[in-house]
């Protein structure tokens, strides 16, 4: 699958060259044909100018496809190339936690693994096993995985567990899909969280109803003295007088106006990707137990979590006009800005109370495909049996260091129990034994 995705970016980054300098061709093709018609008044070359533009345009609107084809290959790609990394247990070339998804997993409860002592036993950091189940792509996707290496499970949980990971370990292509949406999202910690934050405050434009009424009514007075003024009433004064309001209003009331905005469109990369693993997740015919609940989270409350993400990545281009030159015009006649966040606050009344759900369901789906991922590489590999009677007893057989090439990795046969039992590991000094009964205790 990595030579087969590197064949096709490779296929695709060529096409996008090419294109690139048919692109060029027609824009330089439109300069000179413009030219020489504007200085023969030649109507004839005026027209090819035209449809020379016309075509530059579409050669530009054709490039940046090809641009995202490439992007989506290459990231297939390193993903699978990742995956050969995985198997051959080479830690230079897997992903790491970024550092401040580490910062934000919550501290370990007491009785629980700290992160200091999980370090000790391989748990977490370089060659260890949250790097050898490393595939998360999001910040909540990494804290889940820590979180769930930190933290014991209850038997019943540990099953469930199981049996999604079984069910996902076959779907290559939907483990692959979720990852490449999250590495194309490219999403950080500080903007997972302030995310969050903007969509569970509560509204500000929402609850000045006065405000949203003057701002509505405005735009429609000015519309109004525009069209008299047209008709030659004697209106250009209140026009006049209405824009200024307007203006006020944006440089006073409308910074604050502002700002919301920002927040969100600063982050409006997130939400067409997010809108999409919520929708790989809810289409899937799943059977475990585990994946129909996340799946029920994702639909709960008739708001559908990718109809819900798509509406809000709709928005964003309303959000890209406060960038043109001409958008104090627009602003001055029409109040754009009041409008779009009242839209905006109607989304968070709608779906705003889900999304930190949401997003904990796609980080607990994130972790069960990183478990998924090892079940499918390393399918002679078992899951452990849990039984909830009889005394504890711990059975293994051809139990190895997970951490190890397989190849190189010994396998023994382990048996702990009944209490008061004792595993002696012994040895030469310096042969090793205190690494061994380390990692014996970790298992």
């Amino acid at each position: 699958r990595s030579a087969e995705f590197g064949a096709a970016a490779a296929t695709y980054d060529q096409r996008a060259r090419r294109q690139g300098n048919i692109s060029l061709g027609l824009f330089f093709g439109a300069i000179v044909l413009l030219i020489v018609a504007l200085w023969n008044d030649n109507t004839l070359l005026t027209v090819l100018a035209v449809l020379c533009i016309v075509a530059f345009i579409a050669s530009l609107v054709y490039r940046n496809r090809l641009n995202r084809l490439q992007r989506r290959f290459a990231t297939l790609q390193a993903l699978n190339q990742e995956g050969l990394h995985r198997l051959a247990r080479q830690w230079d070339g897997l992903p790491l936690p970024p550092p401040a998804a580490v910062d934000a997993a919550p501290p370990a409860p007491p009785g629980h693994l700290d992160p200091a002592t999980a370090s000790d036993l391989d748990l977490l950091g370089r060659a260890s096993l949250e790097q050898l189940l490393g595939t998360p792509t999001t910040p909540v996707g990494w804290s889940t995985l820590r979180t769930w290496l930190l933290t014991p499970a209850l038997p019943a949980t540990v099953r469930a567990r199981q049996a999604a990971a079984a069910e996902l370990a076959p779907q290559v292509e939907l483990r692959e899909e979720m990852g490449l949406s999250g590495r194309l999202m490219e999403s950080t910690q500080a903007e997972y969280e302030q995310f969050i934050a903007w969509a569970e405050r509560p509204g500000w434009l929402h609850h000045r109803p006065w405000l949203v009424w003057a701002t509505r009514l405005l735009p429609l007075a000015a519309l109004g003295c525009f069209v008299a003024a047209l008709l030659g009433w004697p209106t250009t004064p209140a026009l006049v007088a209405i824009l200024v309001i307007n203006l006020a209003l944006s440089f006073t009331i409308g910074g604050r106006v502002s700002d919301d905005i920002t927040q969100v469109s600063a982050r409006q990369g997130v939400f067409a990707a997010y809108a999409g693993m919520f929708r790989l997740l809810a289409k899937q015919s799943f059977t475990a137990p585990a994946l129909q609940a996340l799946q029920a989270q994702l639909t709960a409350d008739h708001a559908p979590a990718d109809r819900q993400m798509h509406r809000l990545e709709r928005l964003m281009p309303l959000a890209d006009i406060r960038r043109s030159l001409i958008f104090i015009v627009i602003e001055a006649a029409t109040l754009w800005s009041f409008h779009l966040l009242w839209l905006l606050e109607r989304w968070k009344e709608h779906a705003g109370s889900h999304v930190r759900t949401w997003l904990t369901v796609l980080g607990e789906a994130e972790a069960l495909i990183a478990l998924a991922t090892l079940h499918f590489d390393h399918p002679a590999w078992t899951f452990p049996e849990l039984l909830d009677e009889g005394a504890p007893r711990f059975d293994a057989v051809g139990l190895a260091h997970p951490l190890l090439p397989p190849a190189r990795a010994v396998g023994n046969d382990v048996t702990l129990g009944p209490p008061g039992a004792f595993l002696l590991v012994t040895g030469s000094n310096m042969a090793g034994n205190t690494m061994q009964h380390r990692r014996c205790s970790c298992f």
